[in-house]
């Protein structure tokens, strides 16, 4: 539902989800992965596995994607000597990408629209707000 509601209206939907099922991690366009607050992936759903392959760890077939990140990224003496080497990979394999590609949509899809107003309309808008004030707190009289 969330998602033909965001295609039709062109929107995004931003959910934070702890382990979804398979078919709901089905459903995703992109993921972001945090582990500490500090991202360790930023892409689109179908590159996760992938990705982490090629930084060794490798999700079982028949595991649910969700479940098998879920396993590395839960703080455990286990994992926690894990988590630099997630850090390092995002910062050496995705940020520089994501960053560029930040920097491009800014200058180029968002307009910049300068608006002017005039000497008058700016002193009503004032004066409205100053009565709507006083009328509010009489002790301004």
């Amino acid at each position: 539902m969330l998602k033909d509601f965001a295609k039709k209206h062109n929107k995004t939907v931003i959910m934070s989800i702890h382990s979804p099922n398979t078919d709901i991690w089905e459903l995703f366009d992109n993921v972001i992965l945090l582990v500490h607050g500090q991202m360790i992936f930023q892409g689109h759903r179908n590159e996760v596995i992938s990705y982490f392959k090629n930084i060794g760890f490798e999700c079982p077939k028949n595991m649910c994607p969700a479940d098998f990140l879920m396993e590395y990224m839960t703080w455990n003496e286990e994992n926690e000597v894990n988590f630099p080497v997630f850090f390092e990979n995002y910062k050496s394999k995705i940020q520089d990408n994501i960053i560029s590609h930040i920097d491009e949509v800014i200058h180029s899809e968002i307009p910049l629209k300068e608006m002017h107003t005039t000497f008058w309309y700016q002193t009503k808008k004032i004066a409205k707000r100053t009565l709507i004030s006083m009328k509010r707190n009489p002790l301004l009289l």
